[in-house]
């Protein structure tokens, strides 16, 4: 807990969702944490000197909670058909984008977070701009982003340059305005992801620790207990450091959610093509607002301002002509069912040897001047199949000073990178 800087703490069952957790159905019997474990867990908050974020239901907060949310300052997410008093400096509504009907409830607010389902993408820039004129500050979160197909993903980028329209609109008064996926990375110059299971953590009602919000939404296995120990194996996997995909790219804005890695691929650190792409939208979209500022005389200069990405994920330069004949070796990896017991050492360094194979192959073709198409990139299957494995064994040693799996990842990206840079 020493690395934790901020919590989420989940003061009901029935908790507003906020982030990309999907819809669901509210809990029956609902769960309050009782005052004296919220009085523990204020006590500890103001002895480490975290950041304190408090998830509501829609119940008011009872008074004896609400002196302790005062105490340690915290700042309160709830629901739009919140029934208690609401004080605006300190406060968030969460919006579904089927239940925008309370808008006008909350005129001291300044901050929103709209939860867009998939079917309300076309509605998007609608729905946003009118929750601009009652709060300026909007954050968009996406809970069946893993369900978005080309057509959705290009809906959302056409939303995103009408949202920036209307506030190029605005002239010098646009910067009011934050929209979190389009206008703060223009003030941030570092990464500005989550930290969950890192920096951030998330608090059950009944004092479960969670890697954030919505893993304890999601109904996960807690982690520790926060009068307890707190046990995230391969921790580090969490980490920027150790996401291959991850740590290069300069989609900064990027939440790199864990959450959704996990679902998708299986691994924490590693993103879908769905999370990848979303964000690289956000950044074509970011760099065009930038530009268009910049011509109306609209840009401060002393903002960050992003270009145009060209990012590749390195798990898709392994195909480089064709796809390898699929052997026993690679039948393996093809039946592989997600029981990391079923996956022995000797099979996962025939795999790297493999790999390395391909790297060869990269580099033989590289220097000849010959770079692997994005139409093959697009079309490896394997690479998804190989995410599935790699994480169980990314600090595997086979044997005395053998490099881990994670560490030959790292040099085999690093010399393609530099015969790339070479060659340019």
């Amino acid at each position: 807990m020493n690395r934790v800087k901020s919590i989420w703490l989940l003061l009901s069952s029935d908790a507003v969702l906020c982030c990309n957790e999907q819809q669901q159905t509210s809990s029956t019997g609902i769960n309050l944490m009782s005052l004296e474990l919220f009085t523990k867990i204020a006590k500890l908050a103001i002895e480490q000197s975290w950041e304190c974020t408090i998830l509501a239901d829609s119940n008011a907060i009872p008074e004896a909670y609400q002196v302790l949310c005062d105490k340690i300052d915290a700042h309160i997410v709830i629901p739009s058909n919140y029934n208690g008093i609401v004080s605006g400096e300190c406060t968030t509504v969460v919006f579904e984008s089927n239940r925008m009907e309370f808008i006008a409830k909350y005129p001291l607010v300044s901050r929103a977070i709209l939860r867009v389902q998939r079917s309300h993408l076309p509605q998007l820039s609608k729905m946003t701009l009118v929750l601009l004129n009652h709060f300026p500050h909007i954050s968009i979160k996406h809970p069946e982003l893993l369900q978005y197909n080309d057509e959705d993903m290009i809906i959302y980028k056409d939303q995103l340059l009408e949202i920036s329209q209307w506030l190029l609109d605005k002239e010098e008064s646009w910067s009011d305005y934050r929209v979190s996926c389009l206008t703060d990375r223009f003030w941030i110059n570092d990464a500005n992801e989550c930290s969950a299971g890192i920096k951030s953590l998330a608090i059950g009602p009944t004092g479960g620790l969670y890697l954030c919000t919505a893993t304890a939404h999601d109904g996960r296995s807690p982690c520790g207990h926060i009068l307890g120990k707190l046990e995230i194996p391969n921790r580090h996997l969490l980490t920027r450091g150790y996401s291959v995909p991850c740590g290069k790219c300069d989609a900064s804005h990027c939440s790199r959610c864990a959450f959704l890695n996990k679902q998708s691929t299986l691994e924490f650190c590693v993103p879908s093509k769905n999370v990848c792409q979303i964000a690289h939208f956000e950044m074509e979209v970011q760099a065009w607002f930038a530009q268009q500022a910049m011509k109306k005389g609209l840009w401060n200069e002393s903002f960050s301002a992003p270009e145009s990405p060209t990012i590749y994920d390195p798990y898709e330069l392994v195909k480089v002509e064709e796809a390898p004949p699929i052997g026993n070796l690679w039948h393996r990896l093809v039946t592989f069912d997600g029981h990391p017991e079923n996956l022995r050492p000797p099979m996962m360094l025939d795999i790297i040897h493999n790999i390395q194979g391909c790297f060869q192959a990269l580099v033989t073709c590289t220097k000849a001047g010959h770079a692997p198409s994005v139409e093959l990139m697009k079309s490896d299957i394997l690479a998804s199949l190989r995410r599935q494995t790699i994480e169980q064994y990314r600090d595997a040693m086979f044997q005395k000073d053998c490099p881990t799996v994670h560490e030959i990842e790292l040099l085999m990206c690093n010399a393609v990178r530099e015969i790339l840079n070479s060659t340019e």
